[in-house]
C-alpha cells in the first residue's frame, strides 16, 4: 500500500499528461518568410583621375529635415580613368532626400566645387537606388565642376 500511495500521483500526472495531447494532430510546414531586404541608398562621387582631391563628401538632409554632413568613403573600383567616392546610409528614411555633393581640390584656383540636387524619392521598400554627380575640371585652369548625372534604380 505505500508504494501506491508513493507511485499512485506519478502515475496519474502521466495519464493526465499523455490525455492532454489526445486530438491533437501535427502537420509539417514550412517556416514564415525571411522578412524583406531592405532597400539601399547610395550617394556616389566619380571624380576624374587626373584630379587631386583632398575632400570628396555630401551634405545630406533626410526626409526627417536631419542633416547629415558626411565625408566619402573611398573605394577604387575597376572603372578605368576614374577614383569613386561613395556614402551607404544605414537605414535610410523614406521620402524626399536633399543632397549637396562636394569636392575639394589640394591646389588651383578655385579648388572647391559643388552641386545641391533635390528631392531625389527614396521609396523606402526593397528596392536600391544611387544617386551619380561627377567631378571634374581643372582648378589650376578654374574650371573645377561637380555635376548631378543621374538618380537611378540598381
Amino acid at each position: 500500500m505505500d508504494w501506491f500511495v508513493i507511485l499512485g500521483p506519478v502515475f496519474v500526472l502521466a495519464v493526465i499528461s499523455l490525455l492532454g495531447f489526445a486530438g491533437c494532430s501535427f502537420e509539417g510546414g514550412s517556416l514564415p518568410p525571411d522578412p524583406p531586404i531592405p532597400g539601399t541608398l547610395t550617394f556616389r562621387i566619380r571624380a576624374v583621375d587626373t584630379l587631386d582631391l583632398d575632400r570628396v563628401g555630401f551634405d545630406l538632409l533626410d526626409p526627417n529635415m536631419v542633416p547629415m554632413p558626411i565625408d566619402a568613403i573611398g573605394s577604387l573600383t575597376t572603372e578605368p580613368g576614374f577614383k569613386v567616392y561613395q556614402h551607404v546610409p544605414a537605414s535610410p528614411a523614406m521620402g524626399n532626400w536633399d543632397v549637396t555633393a562636394g569636392v575639394r581640390a589640394t591646389s588651383g584656383s578655385p579648388n572647391t566645387a559643388s552641386v545641391t540636387k533635390n528631392d531625389l524619392l527614396f521609396p523606402g521598400d526593397t528596392t536600391s537606388w544611387r544617386a551619380d554627380f561627377l567631378a571634374s575640371g581643372d582648378p589650376a585652369a578654374g574650371a573645377l565642376k561637380v555635376e548631378f548625372v543621374d538618380y537611378v534604380q540598381v
